[in-house]
């Protein structure tokens, strides 16, 4: 969903207080950061002084495969608001952003233009 990726592996608890475990910590990811997260595990008990519930969680991030991007960004304090306003209106204005939302797909439509029409506006 929303293209996040759980990194958890094993069946290993990430908690334990002595009378319950379970995996409850999770490590969780976007696109960029599944692609360059690997050798996810939790921490044996023996390895480490821990004074948690919760086991240490290790994992290695791969910085070859980062990338560097620039950042586009809007500064709000040089942003002419009027000119925004228009601007989402013109490109809210078809009849895709106005129909009735019943379903999820439809939250989904509506989500995705006015996500377009906030970015490029």
């Amino acid at each position: 969903i929303n293209d996040l990726a759980c990194e958890n592996v094993g069946d290993t608890p990430t908690f334990n207080n002595g009378r319950w475990q379970n995996i409850i910590d999770l490590t969780i990811t976007n696109a960029t950061g599944h692609d360059v997260v690997n050798k996810w595990h939790v921490v044996p008990e023996s390895e480490v002084v821990n004074s948690s519930d919760h086991n240490f969680i290790r994992f290695e991030v791969n910085e070859k495969k980062t990338k560097k991007e620039a950042w586009t960004f809007r500064d709000v304090r040089k942003t002419d608001w009027n000119i925004f306003q228009e601007e989402i209106c013109k490109r809210t204005s078809d009849e895709g952003t106005h129909q009735k939302i019943v379903t999820c797909d439809d939250i989904e439509r509506v989500n995705h233009k006015l996500n377009e029409a906030i970015i490029g506006s």
